[in-house]
């Protein structure tokens, strides 16, 4: 239809076209606000601290006190047998034997001679 002559040179056209529209976008035309919005968006916001949190605690000098927590001791020997184990591990096998079954079902078996 077209001639990779006259694709490339569209292909060059649009390009070139691409990177002049960027330069002539001015930086100024992305900022929405003019000095007056912006002064009133800064005074209602206020003063907002960047500092990371540990950083502002340590200057604002909050030293928190942690109290102990009870822990739940297991024993020391698990006792009985688990039957959601053993569940999840014959659900297990179960899916591999199905799976491996599928397996050789699928194989092609050698053509004879």
């Amino acid at each position: 239809m077209f001639s990779a002559t006259y694709k490339k040179r569209l292909v060059t056209a649009l390009a070139g076209a691409g990177l002049a529209s960027a330069m002539v976008v001015s930086p100024a035309s992305a900022d929405p606000f003019t000095d007056s919005e912006r002064q009133k968006v800064e005074q209602f916001q206020g003063h907002q601290d960047l500092r990371a949190p540990d950083t502002r605690d340590q200057a604002e000098g909050y030293n928190p006190t942690l109290d102990a927590q009870p822990v739940a001791h297991e024993p020391s020997e698990p006792s009985g047998f688990d039957v959601v184990s053993a569940a999840i591990g014959a659900i297990a096998a179960g899916a591999l034997a199905l799976v491996l079954m599928a397996a050789l079902g699928l194989r092609r078996r050698p053509a004879s001679a």
